[in-house]
């Protein structure tokens, strides 16, 4: 309580039950279970095309669902980086895949998988990238195994996605007292007084 000429002002703050924590654990949910679509999935190239997909879409949401504008916008930066420099490095190196198509160096899903999978690591710490992780080594094992790209293809196209990230993305500080509820009651002399809802986000 807060005594301001004659005026007790009492201003309580609380921090309301989060759906963004909500909605990180449905993000870290999908990037655990999909891998065990290999259970019904036709073969192991079309559950990493799948990964492939899902960790950027995975890197954005969690951004979103924070409101992190600045991380969103690092990620945006590295992943366009990331795809000019793999599809750079193709059209230049023209090597030869497994199978006997060209354009094998650096894999591009690879690449893909990988910068989503960085930006939740170096953003957001281990809890999400050593999970992102996990499912990018299995986009670049599928890779190889379905005769798209040998090791070495996607042993750099991770490097290039790690690296061009790293340039990118810093960690993501949560600035002090971040999406609170302001709750402040004004009473006034003689019965009755002011009351104040505010949120920032």
């Amino acid at each position: 309580m807060i005594r301001d000429g004659g005026v007790d002002s009492v201003i309580v703050t609380f921090r309301p039950i989060s759906s963004q924590r909500r909605l990180s654990r449905l993000w870290l949910l999908l990037l655990l279970l999909y891998p065990f679509t290999l259970l019904t999935a036709a073969d192991s190239e079309q559950t990493g095309d799948g990964l492939r997909l899902l960790l950027p879409l995975a890197a954005a949401g969690k951004a979103l669902s924070l409101r992190d504008r600045e991380g969103a916008n690092e990620f945006g930066r590295s992943f366009l980086a990331t795809v000019a420099s793999t599809y750079a490095l193709k059209a230049a190196v023209n090597k030869e895949r497994p199978n006997g198509d060209e354009g094998a160096f650096p894999s591009g899903h690879t690449a893909v998988a990988f910068s989503g999978a960085a930006f939740l690591h170096h953003r957001y710490g281990a809890s999400w990238g050593v999970p992102a992780y996990l499912a990018a080594t299995y986009v670049g094992w599928s890779r190889v195994e379905a005769e798209q790209h040998d090791e070495v293809d996607v042993v750099a196209a991770a490097l290039l996605a790690i690296g061009i990230d790293n340039h990118f993305v810093s960690p993501y500080q949560k600035s002090e007292g971040s999406n609170p509820i302001s709750v402040s009651l004004w009473p006034a002399r003689g019965g009755g007084g002011l009351l104040k809802l505010s949120t920032w986000w």
